[in-house]
């Protein structure tokens, strides 16, 4: 079963859940193998266990989660959080396209004009060779600068972090910023009085498929199991972070301040990826700039010929 298919049909158990018609019927009308989920129910087996089985991630997080607190509040926790976590990653992608299209097109074309047909003329243009050579230098030189920016946001997208790295990820400002923000989504998500804070931080830690949230909550829950107040444990999140959680703490409301957080992060985190398109975007049409220079000199430069008779 895949995920989105899942999704869709969890979705329908619980709308039904509400309605007070017995399990039975409710997994019957949701469920497309339900007679597999019902026979397995019938042999003693938790209806919690027989999801995990089906090795879906989002199910596996629903599963863990739903341990905690009711099925309908996991299920809304994990949407919510997917939806901040990929809307940025989504909107920056699209924004993208287009400006990075651009770029790659006339490096290509940059390089065919200046490998294939430059060689073919030197005999006219042995003065503007060192410019397009140059010039040949700096593309290159962005390339590699866009592809780097590149497979860094498909390992963030990803989520399966590596320690060394991220430990030099987490000194970048943007990064440390989007990783407090997902945090703060998940551990006011899972704030309950009845949960006291170790064993929030042990959920967390044990939570599948938020490989980030999971990392910074092992560390944070060791530094609380060796006696450290809890807002100073998450010294892996940015500084402004820890004094959300602190106020939150002092004023009994952390729901409250993180939701604040959250809301606050949220739109440094829109203007960051505003300004990461609009840099990129220029590059192309400096690119573009470029194309249309080496074109005017591998085009035209024979025209010098004639100055000579």
């Amino acid at each position: 079963m895949t995920s989105k298919r899942f999704k869709h049909e969890l979705s329908i158990f619980l709308l039904l859940s509400q309605s007070g018609i017995p399990i039975k019927k409710q997994i019957e009308l949701s469920f497309s193998d339900s007679k597999a989920i019902l026979a397995r129910l019938e042999k003693g087996e938790e209806l919690f266990n027989i999801l995990s089985s089906m090795n879906d991630p989002f199910c596996l997080k629903l599963c863990e989660l739903a341990r905690h607190m009711s099925l309908k509040d996991a299920a809304t926790l994990l949407e919510h959080v997917n939806a901040y976590s990929k809307k940025h990653f989504f909107s920056m992608a699209q924004k993208l396209l287009y400006p990075v299209t651009i770029f790659f097109f006339s490096f290509l074309m940059t390089l065919f004009f200046i490998d294939t047909i430059l060689p073919q003329m030197m005999a006219y243009i042995d003065q503007e060779a060192l410019f397009l050579r140059v010039l040949k230098a700096i593309m290159l030189i962005l390339s590699v600068f866009l592809g780097a920016f590149f497979l860094l946001f498909f390992y963030v997208y990803v989520e399966h972090p590596i320690p060394w790295v991220e430990k030099q990820l987490q000194k970048i400002p943007f990064l440390q910023m989007y990783y407090s923000m997902q945090f703060a989504l998940f551990f006011e998500g899972v704030l309950s009085p009845q949960l006291s804070s170790m064993e929030t931080l042990q959920l967390l830690s044990s939570l599948n498929g938020q490989a980030h949230v999971r990392m910074t909550a092992r560390n944070a829950y060791q530094r609380l199991a060796h006696g450290e107040a809890i807002e100073r444990c998450f010294c892996d999140l940015e500084t402004e972070f820890c004094d959300f959680f602190q106020i939150g703490m002092e004023c009994q409301d952390l729901h409250r301040l993180l939701r604040l957080y959250v809301q606050k992060k949220e739109k440094e985190l829109q203007k960051g990826c505003a300004h990461i398109v609009k840099w990129i975007s220029v590059l192309s049409y400096l690119s573009m700039g470029a194309l249309v220079i080496v074109v005017y000199q591998v085009l035209l430069s024979p025209l010098s010929l004639l100055t000579t008779f």
